[in-house]
């Protein structure tokens, strides 16, 4: 038996318990600051949404709102504007991220826009109410 234990190699033995679990803690970690980094930049997409829906508003929406202008092409039109706002003030990093994580990319920016069109009404209702 002390042969027995003698031959054993602890270190050995710490290598094959404790590298699993290292790797497995530094993939949690990994998908920890990934699921963080993420959200951070949801809520700057959000930020950039509304700013974007703001100034498509200020800058081409105001001006043909209630004309004959405003049919469904240049709703479509006001829509890109915004989602080509919200590219442009992402930076490298974010925009992979986000990418990566939405296969309809564009369809995810469209649904921040609408979301934030949404947004702004509902604050304008209720400062209408006040």
């Amino acid at each position: 038996m002390k042969e027995f234990l003698a031959s054993i190699d602890l270190v050995q033995i710490w290598r094959l318990i404790a590298f699993p679990i290292l790797i497995y803690l530094l993939k949690l970690l990994d998908n920890y600051m990934t699921h963080t980094k993420y959200n951070h930049i949801y809520q700057i997409v959000k930020e950039l949404a509304k700013a974007a829906v703001k100034d498509v508003w200020e800058y081409y929406v105001k001006e043909i709102k209630d004309t004959d202008e405003w049919t469904d092409e240049s709703k479509d039109k006001a829509k890109e504007m915004a989602i080509q706002e919200i590219i442009k003030g992402l930076s490298n990093e974010a925009y992979t991220l986000l990418k990566q994580y939405n296969q309809d990319f564009e369809g995810y920016l469209a649904n921040a826009v609408e979301s934030a069109l949404y947004d702004i009404r509902q604050e304008s209702k209720r400062n209408e109410q006040h």
